[in-house]
């Protein structure tokens, strides 16, 4: 699933950098545990100033897109696709768009269109900031 995910972004964003991180080192449970907390809080609360973790900051650029799916499958089927802007300069997480995966989370055609949608989404976002910042300066 790792390699569709990153296939897929290489697809959707063709010039951007790929990072991959470590987190599924030591303790790969309470990593992600952890970092789900984090980022399901951050999209109940928008409006909230959350810190991102160091394991997921990338020096080297200013803006990060994460991409984080939970799940489970067998007799029933469940899961989450987080999608999570990371401003490494100011080393905090921007926003994050959550969706539901009904089904099998290894359904690759249904993380395809979630990923896809997501991409969508930021890249409005982004535009709507520029253009209020914009009008605030006029």
């Amino acid at each position: 699933m790792k390699n569709f995910v990153i296939e897929t972004l290489k697809l959707e964003l063709p010039k951007s950098e790929y990072y991959e991180l470590n987190l599924m080192s030591k303790d790969y449970s309470t990593v992600n545990k952890a970092l789900e907390i984090i980022l399901s809080k951050k999209h109940k609360n928008p409006e909230w100033i959350v810190a991102a973790p160091n394991e997921i900051l990338i020096s080297e650029s200013k803006y990060t897109l994460l991409i984080s799916i939970t799940g489970s499958y067998g007799d029933s089927y469940r899961g989450v696709l987080f999608c999570s802007v990371i401003n490494n300069k100011d080393k905090i997480i921007e926003y994050v768009e959550r969706y539901t995966l009904n089904g099998s989370p290894l359904n690759k055609n249904k993380i395809q269109k979630r990923i896809k949608k997501a991409i969508a989404e930021i890249v409005y976002k982004q535009q709507y900031k520029l253009r209020l910042k914009l009008q605030l300066k006029t």
